[in-house]
């Protein structure tokens, strides 16, 4: 299980993390993880379930509010998922699994 919390200003528009696996909405910044603000980060509202990681996991965060979605500048970051942390593969979603919190910054435009 990947809990994101994310350090930065809170913005005025939501905030989603895409990427390179189903719990990240495969790119679609319409079916990615949410963050929502604790007041002093951005965090996902639920741990993401990573089964079926090949071990390298591509992520952007995208801003999301009045107009298009606003990307992340730059490249893609990497995330490398433990096997632990990849989730079970019996036993139900995320059964038995390693957590991990990846804690980023994301600069303001």
């Amino acid at each position: 299980r990947l809990f994101v919390e994310l350090e930065g200003a809170k913005p005025q528009a939501r905030l989603v993390v895409v990427g390179s696996h189903q719990a990240l909405g495969w790119w679609d910044p319409g079916r990615g993880a949410p963050l929502e603000w604790t007041g002093r980060a951005w965090e996902t509202v639920e741990p993401l379930i990573l089964p079926d990681v090949s071990g390298q996991l591509d992520f952007k965060f995208v801003r999301l509010g009045d107009g298009a979605p606003r990307w992340e500048e730059g490249r893609n970051r990497v995330i490398q998922v433990p096997a632990a942390a990849r989730g079970a593969s019996h036993g139900g979603a995320g059964a038995g699994a390693a957590e991990m919190l990846l804690t980023a910054s994301l600069a303001e435009p």
